[in-house]
């Protein structure tokens, strides 16, 4: 008989209530303004890396759900399915046996510093400046100390004046 456990380990489970929870900081980190080698097929993340590469802003994160993979059925993301649940309470998150995040977050293009950008960070601890206000719509590298959790190599997008961009991402927990 095996030892392992059917479900998430409880360290998931907290990992992904204090992303969740609402009196916790979380923002979308845009960066890389540099084209890539191939701006088509960008390089894969060093799974070491601690640093988004040219971090040019930071966006809030408007919707924080919790994820669970399924066979089929769900939302599909990168031809995987999950069950996304809404995730009030931390019991809440071990009921719906979550281990990953979801989250959208919109880009105002009028609101980018750069051009163009090719990497999309997660940042959680979120520690605002003694200025900054932590309801603005846009911050900048020096308005925020923060820690990468999860870093994505992209195609290049380009700034586009009077453009809502929607971002969803599905992380594991």
């Amino acid at each position: 008989m095996s030892n392992r456990f059917a479900y998430p380990a409880e360290k998931t489970y907290t990992t992904l209530w204090n992303m969740v929870n609402p009196d916790k900081g979380l923002l979308l980190g845009l960066g890389r303004t540099n084209s890539w080698a191939s701006e088509t097929s960008p390089p894969d993340v060093d799974p070491l890396t601690t640093e988004q590469e040219q971090l040019a802003c930071y966006f809030p994160i408007l919707t924080r759900k919790v994820a669970k993979r399924v066979s089929s059925g769900g939302t599909e993301f990168g031809g995987q399915f999950f069950t996304i649940s809404e995730a009030a309470t931390l019991d809440s998150i071990r009921a719906a046996q979550a281990t990953h995040l979801y989250i959208e977050a919109v880009v105002d293009h009028n609101l980018m510093p750069n051009n163009s950008f090719r990497s999309l960070g997660l940042y959680r601890f979120i520690e605002y400046a003694e200025e900054t206000d932590p309801e603005a719509s846009v911050f900048l590298p020096g308005d925020v100390d923060a820690s990468l959790y999860f870093l994505e190599h992209i195609e290049p997008v380009v700034k586009t004046t009077n453009l809502l961009q929607t971002f969803k991402i599905i992380v594991k927990g």
